[in-house]
C-alpha cells in the first residue's frame, strides 16, 4: 500500500484526525488495563442477593436492568472486594477521622444482543478513627446513596458513569452524561478517584505514573 500523502488531503485536518486515532487506541490500552486489574481483587465475597440485609444489592440489580447492567443472574452473585486505595483525614469536633475509599466490583453478563459484558465499579466510602485498622471490606453493607453514591461501568468499548441518589424504601439510578455539562464536574473526579485507584493497583501511586484516563471530550495538554 503506498503510503506517501496524497495531494488531496492538503484539505484535511490530517494532524486532528492522527491524534483522534492516536487517543483512541491509548484509552483502549487503559481499559484493558483497568479490566486486567478489577479481575485481581484483594478478595471475593459471594452474596445472596435476596437475603435479610443485602436488600441494596436485590434493588442495585433491579435498577440496573434498565441500563442492560445484569449483576446477578441467579440467586448468587459474586463481589469483588479492593482494600482501600485513597485515605482522607477529616475532623469532628477534637477526634480524627480516618474516610477510606475502596472499591466493590460486580462482573457485568450480557446475552447475545442484550446488556453488557462488563465490570460494574462502586466507590465505597467506610470510616475509622485515625490510628485504628478500617473495617474488612465487604459487599454486605453496601447501601446505596448512603456509603456508595457512584460507580460505574467498565467495558472494553469505554466507562459508563452512575450516580445513586436514595434511601431503603427509593433507589434511583441515574447516567452521568458527557454531553450534559452540569454532570462534567463529578465525571472529571471520578475519573481521578479512578485513575488513583489504577495508580495503587499498579504500586505507582507515590510516583503518580501509570495508566491514567480522561474524561471523554477533555483536552489534553
Amino acid at each position: 500500500m503506498d503510503s506517501s500523502k496524497p495531494n488531496l488531503l492538503k484539505g484535511y485536518n490530517v494532524t486532528g484526525i492522527q491524534q483522534e486515532a492516536y487517543k483512541r487506541d491509548a484509552e483502549r490500552q487503559r481499559l484493558i488495563a483497568l479490566l486486567d486489574a478489577l479481575d485481581k481483587p484483594d478478595a471475593t465475597e459471594e452474596v445472596d442477593v435476596y437475603a435479610r440485609g443485602t436488600t441494596n444489592i436485590s434493588t442495585i440489580s433491579a435498577s440496573l436492568n434498565g441500563f442492560g447492567i445484569y449483576i446477578n443472574r441467579s440467586a448468587h452473585t459474586q463481589a469483588r472486594l479492593f482494600e482501600p486505595h485513597q485515605i482522607y483525614t477529616t475532623e469532628m469536633g477534637e477526634e480524627n477521622i480516618d474516610l477510606a475509599t475502596s472499591v466493590v466490583a460486580f462482573e457485568s453478563e450480557g446475552t447475545a444482543g442484550e446488556g453488557c459484558d462488563g465490570v460494574l465499579i462502586l466507590f465505597k466510602l467506610s470510616g475509622a478513627m485515625t490510628g485504628e485498622a478500617q473495617a474488612a471490606s465487604t459487599a454486605r453493607d453496601l447501601k446505596f446513596g448512603y456509603n456508595c453514591s457512584y460507580g460505574g461501568l467498565a467495558t472494553k468499548d469505554g466507562i459508563t458513569w452512575l450516580k445513586f441518589k436514595g434511601d431503603k424504601f427509593m433507589l434511583r439510578v441515574n447516567q452521568l452524561s458527557y454531553d450534559d455539562p452540569s454532570h462534567y464536574d463529578e465525571i472529571l473526579e471520578l475519573t481521578e478517584e479512578l485513575n488513583t485507584f489504577m495508580q495503587v493497583r499498579q504500586g505507582e501511586h507515590n510516583h503518580h505514573k501509570g495508566q491514567s484516563f480522561t474524561p471523554a471530550g477533555s483536552i489534553e495538554a
